[in-house]
């Protein structure tokens, strides 16, 4: 058989199985289509991403964290996210600007309304960032002094705020209950009428010479004590206010594990309500007494820790130095760069 003789036959079969023939091609045809359009929806996706991100500074913005506890192996404590620590970051080669995650709940009074939301403190300098360009309406506070404030569009929102245009300018009351020492302190001396000395009188001085009744005295006058304390520690709390001007209106939305909350305010604001005392949350009072700062002054922030911080380092200095730098000084990181 010759080969035109196979070519006949082929061409022959052809005619004869038409619908065969189209349904196998136009599967084909079909199959590189949708294997086309999955790798271009995947390029065009990756690109949208990747884009947005760098509009966002993301790819230039590390996350950092304390280690959790020291390895099996590793005998020394794990590293303290304070002040000091802040302080090493920002001399690493390649940062332009490093701060902490400083959140705080706040009670918000706008007009007739009165809600309750988280106020994060932020420097000046990290509201000149790429990661808080979204503004929808207005612009950064002026400096870390200004009484003005940033919200986000779901805040404006739930203020009542008809459009980002109209909340700029308008001011917002922030007030903050705040635990203290003395307070505690007080309330030991005098609690619901009943006074230190009245509660001595109480004592059998001719009994302390037994063993049983002077541990039970002293059980008692101790949880007393204790008593007295927190109740006046968490129950008789101050009220910090202040007024400020919404200033901006900032695109509300998910940045991963970057942390915003719905009102950022300057640093002397924030320095304000956090020297003022604690908030009484269970939370911050546990956090401060493992740390010992429990009773340390209120001004005082040598002790103070925090969960999270930013870095905002320059895109020219490879991420891995960054990185393994900060890493070095015993921290956990994160960074969109690494997935780049």
């Amino acid at each position: 058989m010759t080969p035109r003789d196979l070519v006949v036959i082929s061409t022959g079969n052809l005619r004869r199985m038409k619908l065969r023939t189209f349904l196998t091609t136009a599967g084909v045809m079909i199959a590189i289509a949708a294997f086309v359009s999955m790798l271009s929806f995947g390029a065009g996706n990756q690109a949208y991403v990747q884009g947005e991100f760098d509009k966002l500074g993301l790819f230039t913005t590390m996350q950092v964290y304390p280690r959790s506890s020291s390895t099996a192996n590793d005998t020394s404590r794990a590293a303290k996210l304070d002040r000091a620590a802040l302080d090493r970051l920002a001399g690493i080669k390649g940062v332009n600007l490093v701060y902490p995650y400083d959140a705080f709940s706040v009670t918000v009074s706008v007009g007739d309304s009165t809600f309750s939301s988280k106020a994060q403190a932020l420097p000046s300098a990290a509201i000149q960032t790429k990661l808080f360009s979204n503004m929808l309406a207005g612009s950064a506070f002026d400096s870390n002094t200004s009484r003005q404030a940033i919200i986000s569009d779901d805040f404006r929102k739930k203020a009542g705020f008809t459009s980002p245009d109209t909340a700029v300018g308008q001011p917002v009351i922030i007030s903050v209950r705040v635990s203290t020492v003395d307070s505690g302190l007080t309330h030991i001396l005098v609690d619901r009428g009943v006074t230190l000395l009245d509660r001595l009188k109480r004592i059998h001085l001719d009994s302390l010479r037994y063993a049983g009744y002077r541990s039970q005295a002293v059980r008692t006058e101790a949880n007393e004590t204790l008593r007295r304390f927190l109740n006046g520690f968490l129950n008789a709390q101050g009220v910090i206010r202040d007024t400020l001007k919404v200033c901006g209106v900032l695109r509300s939305g998910h940045m991963g594990r970057v942390r915003i909350e719905p009102m950022i305010v300057p640093l002397a604001t924030a320095t304000r309500f956090n020297t003022s005392g604690l908030s009484g949350s269970p939370t911050e009072i546990f956090a401060a007494m493992s740390s010992g700062t429990l009773f340390a002054q209120p001004d005082d922030p040598s002790g103070r820790t925090f969960t999270q911080a930013t870095i905002d380092f320059d895109p020219a200095v490879p991420f891995k130095n960054v990185r393994d730098s900060v890493e070095a000084l015993g921290f956990r990181t994160f960074s969109f760069a690494a997935i780049r």
